[in-house]
């Protein structure tokens, strides 16, 4: 696709792991941050074309320091990244407005479809896809991966359980 750089600010590594899987299969280089604080100091090196916030990581994961909506309105501060468009990822029930406010430009509630996921990230890096053939060629192998790397998440994660072999995600 582009090769641009994509900061995902996640604190949960099966979510970092499955977004980073995804996205570098769309051709995206995914630098990946594992709290805020990590997250500000990448935005500020790396200058990259979009950031994923998780809005509620020092709830989820339990770290001390601030939380995803505290890091986006320091980032919306900062001349250096304001420009940079931010989405808000949670599992959490969040009123879209306080992630507008805080400075996100769009907000998607876990767990995403992958096709809302690569769609939403297009919009804002602005890629010019050379046909709707193409760029629906490359969901359906962005979509084929996301059943693969679910599958081989869970079954490491949760040897114990056996997968329907006629499930689809």
């Amino acid at each position: 696709m582009s090769g641009k750089k994509i900061l995902l600010v996640e604190g949960f590594s099966i979510s970092m792991e499955f977004t980073t899987s995804l996205l570098e299969k769309a051709s995206y280089t995914v630098l990946q941050a594992e709290n805020p604080e990590q997250g500000i100091a990448l935005a500020k090196a790396e200058k990259p074309a979009l950031i994923l916030m998780n809005l509620r990581l020092q709830g989820m994961v339990r770290l001390q320091g601030m939380d995803g909506l505290t890091a986006t309105r320091l980032l919306k501060q900062d001349s250096a990244t304001k420009d940079i468009p931010i989405i808000a990822l949670t599992a959490y029930h969040i009123n879209k407005e306080e992630a507008l406010e805080a400075g996100c430009v769009d907000c998607i509630s876990k767990p995403y479809d992958c096709r809302l996921l690569l769609g939403v990230v297009v919009r804002f890096i602005s890629w010019n896809h050379n046909s709707d053939f193409q760029y629906r060629r490359m969901v359906d192998e962005f979509l084929s991966d996301c059943t693969s790397v679910l599958r081989r998440k869970f079954t490491s994660h949760y040897p114990s359980l056996k997968p329907l072999e006629s499930s689809k995600f």
